[in-house]
């Protein structure tokens, strides 16, 4: 329960720049939270399978978030480098072959 909250935390903060995914986020821990709320009502963790199903699927959409996330902060970091790279080459001056 407490990863699933954790997770649905860490979602919301690496969707800060797109509002859809932040809804997506929102709706389904207010979903998460409903299902608890019921779950306390009904009396039984054991026979809410619900309620375990909506953590997996936090749980499954945290790591998917988090390995796209990962792999944009690399390609950015890549295209900085190689931009870097081509400035750098650019101020080298260059060398002339002997002979010609």
């Amino acid at each position: 329960n407490v990863m699933a909250w954790r997770s649905l935390y860490r979602m919301f903060v690496l969707t800060g720049d797109s509002p859809e995914e932040r809804g997506v986020v929102a709706c389904m821990a207010a979903l998460l939270l409903f299902e608890l709320l019921l779950l306390f009502k009904q009396g039984s963790f054991l026979d809410h399978h619900v309620y375990f199903a909506f953590i997996m699927m936090i749980g499954r959409m945290d790591s998917i978030m988090r390995r796209e996330k990962t792999a944009e902060l690399i390609g950015q970091q890549r295209r900085k480098m190689w931009e870097y790279y081509q400035q750098v080459l650019a101020l080298q001056p260059q060398r002339r072959v002997a002979g010609s």
